[in-house]
């Protein structure tokens, strides 16, 4: 299955989500405080890539590696199963690496 289409995501330890969407080897999405744009690669059942990441809501909660960065970048990895990828999100630059589940919720057009 291609990784074309909407999806939610969800880092449980941190108690963070959102939405991406992913078409032809590009991601846009974003949460409440926080829009990314980046790429993607799929081979074998694998997805990896990176995200920019820019805060767009100073009101909102800090990012989930606890800060309030205006801008950094997130490389990703996860394995396709059906509807969910399940992989590890960590920031560059930073040693904390999170666990990262993905639900495919729809098709695009």
């Amino acid at each position: 299955m291609s990784m074309d289409g909407i999806w939610t995501f969800v880092i449980p330890e941190r108690q963070g989500g959102g939405v991406i969407v992913a078409r032809s080897g590009k991601l846009y999405g974003g949460d409440i405080g926080y829009f990314f744009e980046g790429k993607y690669t799929e081979a074998d059942g694998a997805v990896n890539g990176s995200i920019d990441v820019t805060r767009f809501n100073q009101h909102a909660m800090q990012s989930v590696w606890g800060d309030n960065a205006a801008k950094f970048q997130v490389l990703f990895q996860g394995t396709i199963s059906g509807m969910t990828i399940s992989g590890t999100i960590q920031r560059s630059g930073v040693p904390s690496r999170f666990g990262l589940t993905l639900t495919r919720r729809a098709d695009l057009p």
